[in-house]
């Protein structure tokens, strides 16, 4: 997992600009919102989001003294998948996806042969990488991270980025094992307002765990959409 400190991540990226100046980062291609259908306990959708996004990777877990896994965050890699809507893969190319990352002996999302054959699929872009990093104190959750600032036509931006707090979660529509929806809030950055994890495949840890066993990770598969900058 990544692991860094949010303050220095913060001081140098520069990410701390009112959403007022924010540099409407966008995708390829516009979805309208109505593609869309959020759980009721989400803040609706007022227009369409600035990125449709295709992401997959691993969520990391450690065993707790009760036996139970808890998250440590997840690492993933992004891809743009605008331009696919109104085409037949556009709704299932994140269990598509799955299906083949799940099947991959290797477990490093970052791995530049897992872009490759996406984008020789389905020509879809690599737009980023989500992470988690550590937050100010030691008690605070860790931060979930969107970070477009290494690829594609934002590369080498620094303002392209997002750090947030979670809002909102519910249970999968598709089954519980599959991580949560969530909707997440800004805290800094310039890249969006919120974040929304939707269409989730897998991603879940057994039910129970040996306290003191290694932390585990499960691979997962999800969309994300950024809204409102």
């Amino acid at each position: 997992m990544v692991a860094l400190s949010l303050l220095s991540l913060l001081l140098a990226t520069t990410t701390l600009a009112a959403p007022s100046k924010k540099k409407g980062f966008h995708g390829a291609c516009k979805v309208p919102a109505s593609a869309f259908p959020l759980p009721q306990s989400f803040s609706s959708l007022t227009s369409s989001p600035t990125y449709v996004t295709m992401g997959f990777g691993n969520q990391n877990y450690t065993c707790n003294s009760a036996g139970n896994y808890t998250s440590l965050g997840a690492v993933g890699q992004m891809f743009d998948v605008s331009c696919l809507y109104r085409k037949p893969e556009f709704s299932d190319i994140q269990e598509d996806a799955f299906n083949i990352w799940s099947n991959c002996t290797g477990d490093d999302p970052l791995e530049p042969r897992m872009a490759q054959l996406f984008k020789k699929l389905w020509n879809i872009p690599v737009v980023g990488q989500h992470y988690f990093v550590d937050g100010k104190n030691a008690s605070d959750n860790p931060v979930p991270v969107f970070d477009f600032t290494s690829a594609g036509r934002t590369k080498g931006n620094k303002k392209a980025i997002f750090f947030g707090e979670k809002i909102e979660d519910v249970t999968s529509p598709g089954g519980v094992q599959n991580v949560d929806w969530l909707e997440l809030q800004e805290v800094s950055g310039e890249l969006a307002d919120k974040v929304y994890r939707v269409d989730t495949v897998e991603g879940q840890p057994p039910p129970t765990c040996k306290p003191g066993s290694a932390d585990i990770t499960v691979k997962y598969a999800t969309k994300y959409l950024l809204t409102g900058n």
